[in-house]
């Protein structure tokens, strides 16, 4: 796992990583999952930079209708 790839108020004593870095370290050839900030709309920038998953927590946790927001990430990582 790298992260958090961006900011998060789950983690907010640790700064984010950010795109480059993360291009970096999946650049070693090793599945990397991308954690921290994900969001439908972040998946296929983090996707593009190499990762090769994501893991999110308050993307569906605060969404209305989480179900909605898993597929809208299943659909943008795709």
């Amino acid at each position: 796992m790298a992260g958090p790839v961006y900011a998060t108020a789950t983690h907010p004593d640790h700064p984010p990583l950010g795109l480059e870095p993360l291009r970096q370290i999946a650049g070693l050839e090793l599945p990397v999952i991308a954690i921290g900030g994900v969001t439908p709309e972040r998946v296929r920038a983090l996707r593009a930079a190499g990762a090769y998953g994501v893991a999110a927590i308050r993307a569906f946790w605060d969404a209305a209708e989480p179900a909605a927001a898993a597929r809208t990430m299943l659909e943008a990582w795709q």
